[in-house]
């Protein structure tokens, strides 16, 4: 029952510490105060319309656009905004590159566009290179043909010098689709940025390409801002009167990247709130278990405590008699339980790319609440 105890308040504390190590990591982006909302709702959607509807639709897109950039650049809440679904929300897609030829070998990394908006808004970390210069890096011809790599994706592809070396893609960048024969040259790598995980970190980093995106030609559907907290309640009520007054409509939403980061990590909380409250039903049964040896042993007993009474013996001098047997079973069962925990633990972790780590201390304030428990008892 000791060793039990003591296993399910190790494996318990760990599961707590591994979780509160995700939800609190360094991410390598801005994870707080960047809200992601609904700007314009398309009532054609994907059926087939009239020439004159079609108009009609491309010109409130285009007045519902102005509007909201207007809107977006004049106020003070916001710090940063783009057009688009944000960094968590985009979608990445793999796509395969090979350093300089396709000789070289394909191999497999995220790829996805960012504007120097969503750089400056998820504060992105440059470690060589540069970042996005909107002057210079035009979208949509062919000096678009340039990359910015996080530090994986630079060592994957044992890339050495991003002045000299370039990635070239397997397929063709969306970019050069409308171009004679498929157009399609290495690209040149502009800066690498710090490494960022947008997936659960149970995986690993992956190697990251990030193409050019220009937000002057942006999609009109969604935009993302980051701002400062205390203004939270402030921009979402001025988002909602943007998306009223460019659309007029009320069913306004909006996505906080908090939650989208606690969405990823939900099952996890799961987990660890199932085994919790196991490991508390578990100590409850070893408790009533305790009990009953307990009062078994002091009934055993119940003459010895007697005399000792009668002679002038304190309670003080009698705990200690019947404490010290249950000390020594609970180191015993210390030495068992300890090894089994780490073990349980290291198994628990061989799928995960991103550790807690684990430490002595789990193991004490494991076996000193069992200690108390126990003695409370």
């Amino acid at each position: 029952q000791y060793a039990i105890t003591i296993f399910m308040i190790t494996v318990s504390l760990f599961f707590v510490r591994q979780l509160e190590y995700m939800l609190h990591a360094d991410l390598g982006f801005r994870s707080h105060d960047v809200i992601t909302c609904r700007m314009y709702v398309d009532k054609f959607g994907e059926y087939k319309v009239s020439k004159d509807e079609g108009l009609e639709e491309g010109k409130m897109q285009w007045e519902s656009r102005y509007l909201v950039d207007k809107r977006m650049s004049e106020s003070t809440l916001i710090e940063h905004w783009s057009r688009g679904s944000g960094l968590l929300l985009n979608t990445f897609h793999v796509e395969n590159f090979a350093l300089n030829r396709a000789e070289n070998g394909f191999h497999p990394a995220l790829s996805t566009c960012l504007t120097s908006h969503d750089m400056s808004m998820y504060d992105l970390q440059l470690m060589e290179g540069r970042l996005w210069n909107d002057s210079i890096d035009e979208a949509f011809t062919i000096n678009s043909f340039k990359v910015i790599i996080n530090e994986t994706a630079k060592r994957v592809y044992g890339i050495k010098d991003i002045t000299k070396d370039k990635l070239q893609p397997e397929t063709t960048y969306f970019a050069s689709s409308q171009l004679p024969d498929f157009y399609n040259p290495p690209c040149e790598i502009v800066g690498v940025i710090k490494d960022f995980n947008i997936r659960h970190l149970s995986q690993l980093t992956q190697p990251v390409v990030i193409y050019y995106d220009d937000t002057s030609i942006g999609g009109v559907y969604t935009v993302t801002a980051s701002y400062k907290h205390e203004n939270r309640a402030e921009v979402i009520e001025f988002l909602r009167n943007v998306y009223e007054e460019s659309t007029g409509r009320t069913d306004f939403e909006y996505t906080l990247i908090e939650d989208v980061l606690e969405k990823i990590y939900r099952e996890d909380r799961q987990v660890v709130n199932i085994y919790t409250l196991f490991a508390g039903v578990a100590i409850f049964i070893s408790s009533l278990g305790l009990l009953s040896i307990s009062l078994f042993d002091i009934r055993q007993r119940y003459r010895e405590i007697g005399l000792r009474k009668v002679n002038g013996a304190q309670a003080t001098d009698i705990y200690p008699l019947l404490i010290k047997k249950y000390l020594s079973v609970l180191a015993i069962a210390t030495l068992i339980s300890i090894p089994v925990s780490w073990g349980a633990i290291t198994l628990y972790l061989q799928d995960f790319a991103h550790k807690a780590p684990i430490t002595f201390d789990l193991f004490a304030i494991a076996v000193i609440i069992t200690a108390i428990i126990s003695l409370l008892i």
